[in-house]
């Protein structure tokens, strides 16, 4: 199980708290995003899961300007 909740507390810099998420995937989706995590030290796995699921709002059309906002942070961070 990975759990997605974001370290720290308070309001993020786009408005939104945030929410504890436990999700279970297949051990091999797992074992790839490990591998994924371990080559990018500047990510982690509640910034992988929120820049995923951004994207895939966004793809879905989820016109929501904090959606896009997260979906864009995500795109053009320096740190991954």
């Amino acid at each position: 199980m990975a759990n997605a909740a974001p370290t720290g507390s308070g309001l993020k810099p786009w408005g939104c708290r945030p929410a504890a998420l436990e999700v279970q995937v297949p051990s091999v989706l797992a074992d790839a995003m490990q591998g994924y995590l371990a080559q990018r030290p500047g990510l982690d796995v509640s910034g992988l899961l929120r820049d995923a699921l951004a994207q895939f709002l966004v793809q879905q059309g989820d016109a929501r300007a904090e959606v896009r906002e997260l979906y864009l942070d995500g795109l053009f961070s320096s740190s991954r």
